[in-house]
């Protein structure tokens, strides 16, 4: 897991609002990476500038990983990593986004 690091671009909170997808939204399901590929060429850019943020390992994580995008696995309960997928960051508290956005 990457150490937290501030990047270059800093999103407000009306942008992470306006960037949050559901898979209804997309008509993709994660971890399927045309889920992840509607995002990218909505946006118009490669996944290697995003930061997927999700809860669930199998899907947000394991899903942005594939495709090639870092990923920030929301864990608020601090519940121990059992599965292969290996998460860039973890958090527990959404106000840790900061020290990585």
């Amino acid at each position: 897991m990457k150490p937290l690091s501030r990047r270059t671009d800093t999103f407000t909170d009306s942008v992470i609002r306006r960037m949050t997808r559901i898979s209804d939204e997309v008509g993709a399901i994660k971890p399927l990476p045309a889920f992840f590929a509607r995002i990218c060429a909505e946006q118009g850019v490669e996944p290697s500038r995003c930061l997927m943020i999700g809860d669930s390992l199998s899907s947000d994580v394991a899903g942005a990983l594939a495709f090639g995008m870092d990923c920030c696995w929301y864990n608020p309960e601090k519940t121990a990593n059992t599965t292969p997928f290996v998460p860039t960051y973890e958090i527990s508290a959404l106000g840790e986004l900061s020290e990585i956005l």
